[in-house]
């Protein structure tokens, strides 16, 4: 099947980018998260990305208000992508292929010893189809819009030809990401390395637990919660949970209203500044 194809259609309904992988440059993803764990005659992934909304992340940036950067680039955003997977999947289904999306924000599990784990990697797939690198923070860096974007993929048995690996550098290693993260959770040292095709990734360490105290529960003032629930020496779920009780009474039901993947932080995003140059 012709990649020009499902690109125009993708990009026709609303998509900003679209990259293309083969089945194969995931699989060392860990066991029960391959793309033929999901679809065993899988052939490629195709991944689908729309761009942040300037405006909400500067509102957010500068402290202004964090509502639009919440509304629009993520819960409508999700919403949108789910859409748009749909559409793009019954599109190739229609050929009489196999499409199955994952959707943009869920689920998420806990699974030890992998820690916090989607069902796929959309920012590994992001990067195995060529849309761009690994940023330090572990975000995703296009050359369009730096990490100012959010992924979906779709999972098919369609014999689609596969986008080359990007061969840029976008990250330069300025560390702003470690340096404005609230809670320490992203390493200046520790890295994880991982081999697409004939190109090597890197990116940091991340501590998904204090990020998730920051980033999803909103936890401290810093992150735009009411207020701040101090760090234990260990989070685990029990402790985080715990802390989810202790919010402001006001949070809680935000939360509640908004949904429970309402993201609080943001900071390594908004300050990059390869997403500074959109």
């Amino acid at each position: 099947m012709r990649s020009e194809a499902v690109k125009e259609f993708a990009f026709n309904e609303g998509a900003d980018l679209i990259g293309i992988a083969s089945a194969d440059r995931l699989d060392n993803a860990p066991l029960g998260h391959k793309p033929r764990d999901i679809l065993p005659k899988a052939r490629c992934v195709i991944v689908l990305a729309m761009r942040y909304l300037n405006g909400s992340i500067e509102a957010a940036k500068i402290g202004s208000t964090i509502y639009p950067y919440q509304a629009s680039c993520h819960i409508w955003l999700n919403h949108q992508l789910t859409i748009l997977s749909y559409k793009v999947a019954r599109f190739l289904e229609r050929r009489g292929f196999l499409a199955t999306p994952i959707p943009a924000n869920w689920p998420r599990y806990w699974d030890e010893p992998k820690g916090i784990i989607a069902d796929l990697s959309h920012k590994h797939a992001a990067v195995a189809a060529g849309l761009g690198e690994f940023g330090w923070s572990g975000l995703v860096l296009t050359p369009q819009f730096g990490p100012r974007q959010r992924f979906i993929s779709i999972v098919t048995n369609a014999p689609i030809e596969p986008d080359p690996v990007y061969n840029g550098k976008i990250c330069k290693r300025c560390f702003k990401c470690v340096e404005v993260c609230p809670v320490k959770a992203i390493s200046k040292t520790e890295r994880i390395s991982i081999k697409i095709e004939q190109r090597r990734f890197e990116y940091a360490v991340l501590d998904k637990m204090r990020c998730k105290w920051c980033n999803d529960g909103g936890l401290i003032k810093a992150a735009w919660g009411m207020k701040t629930i101090p760090l234990p020496k260990k989070i685990d779920f029990e402790s985080y949970w715990k802390a989810l009780e202790q919010r402001d009474p006001y949070q809680k039901n935000h939360s509640t209203a908004w949904g429970s993947t309402t993201p609080f932080c943001g900071r390594c995003l908004m300050h990059c500044p390869a997403g500074e140059k959109v």
